[in-house]
């Protein structure tokens, strides 16, 4: 498959933002890693914000396409179904998605106005879906919590734990199987 330039330099700068941070990463890096000029970056970029931006927004994209596709069939489900779907759709964005969701989840902070702020609007507007079907399953009866947005961090803290826990352990088996393919071919 063939990518676009402009998507090589998206998908260059997500892994070192990821890895270094947003405010640690440079331009010049982006292009070295892309292997092209910093200034030949520009022709398929305006700034490195606009990259930002775009992995932010194409990430707040995907969430709730996923959410969307999740729920869809399950209008008239209880809450308890809603939710496991909305959780699974969650966790396999990131999954699908590991390095830009670790900027959109850490880096979004730098993005500057009026990004910023469509961005928290966004992002509201997502944990909104979670609490909606938080709120209808506390009336039925199905749910019980104290605080909805406690809830909802731990909610959310624990999809990303479980998540980075899995891929360490995947990582782990590999090296493992790594190892022991080396200690056989011996």
């Amino acid at each position: 498959m063939i990518i676009s330039r402009r998507s090589q330099i998206i998908e260059t700068a997500e892994l070192i933002f990821k890895e270094k941070g947003y405010s640690a990463t440079g331009i010049r890096e982006i292009a070295k890693e892309v292997g092209i000029e910093p200034a030949s970056l520009y022709n398929h970029i305006g700034s490195k914000e606009e990259i930002l931006k775009t992995i932010c927004f194409e990430m707040a994209e995907a969430f709730f396409n996923s959410y969307s596709e999740s729920i869809i069939s399950l209008e008239n489900a209880v809450p308890e179904t809603k939710l496991h779907s909305m959780i699974r759709a969650h966790i396999s964005v990131i999954y699908n998605n590991w390095n830009a969701s670790s900027v959109f989840l850490s880096e979004w902070k730098y993005l500057s106005e009026p990004n910023l702020s469509s961005f928290k609007t966004l992002r509201k507007k997502y944990e909104n879906l979670f609490s909606g079907v938080l709120l209808e399953g506390r009336d039925k009866g199905d749910f019980e919590y104290n605080d909805i947005k406690i809830t909802l961090f731990f909610i959310f803290s624990a999809m990303i734990i479980l998540l980075q826990l899995y891929i360490n352990f995947i990582t782990q088996m590999f090296l493992q199987i790594l190892m022991i393919m080396q200690f056989i071919m011996l």
